[in-house]
């Protein structure tokens, strides 16, 4: 019997909303990370394949004013090589 455990590709999406009271009903979209009052922002982690989907959903909420996605898995992390920046 082999257990195979496979990573699931995740992408955060940092939502700004208008009341902070609302901000549980995100918990049946992903899994809420991180939260700031003060900027009024939730930072949630969706699965890669649902997250258009997801996010169209949000922002079709009420108290929601903006959704952006985390652009880290969009960047090349190979740092190593030819580099135009010298340190």
């Amino acid at each position: 019997m082999e257990n195979s455990l496979e990573i699931q590709k995740r992408r955060a999406l940092y939502i700004y909303y208008n009341s902070y009271k609302h901000t549980r009903q995100l918990r049946k979209f992903g899994e809420p990370v991180y939260t700031s009052r003060k900027l009024r922002y939730v930072k949630i982690y969706v699965n890669e394949e649902e997250v258009e989907e997801v996010k169209e959903k949000i922002e079709a909420l009420h108290f929601v004013k903006e959704v952006q996605l985390s652009y880290i898995p969009d960047l090349e992390m190979d740092f190593s090589g030819n580099s135009s920046v010298r340190v």
